[in-house]
């Protein structure tokens, strides 16, 4: 290759650079025209809500529901689990209260020690006679 066609070859890239750089502002300039247009072509509120109403609805027709019969099966279940540990734990604060006033009874007469004064001041609290 010869000097003059190096030269034309590295002028032809430069026109060509410059020619990108005016087309990439152009195009800088439609994408910015694009965002404006894309946001009055965003639906309206209110067409979003009930968009979004008839996806829930539809989706929810493919849920796959449990029958009558099972649902009462679980919720007694669930009802009896609740009525096991009602109980558990009302005998378990029932036994709790019962202990700490016997231990009450014996600090009665002796309230020197501030752990029996303490004792007694909280069933008096509690509305428990000593």
């Amino acid at each position: 290759m010869s000097k003059k066609d190096v030269e034309a070859t590295e002028n032809a890239e430069k026109i060509e650079d410059t020619v990108k750089v005016g087309n990439a502002s152009k195009v800088d300039n439609t994408a910015k025209k694009d965002k404006k247009s894309k946001k009055s072509d965003k639906p309206k509120f209110f067409a979003r809500i009930g968009k979004k109403i008839k996806e829930i609805i539809s989706e929810l027709k493919k849920v796959n529901w449990p029958t009558f019969s099972k649902v009462v099966k679980q919720t007694s279940v669930v009802l009896g689990v609740v009525l096991i540990f009602l109980i558990v734990i009302t005998l378990f604060d029932f036994g709790l209260t019962e202990l700490l006033l016997f231990l009450g009874r014996d600090l009665k007469d002796d309230v020197t020690s501030t752990s029996g004064l303490r004792l007694v001041e909280t069933l008096q609290f509690l509305g428990k006679s000593v």
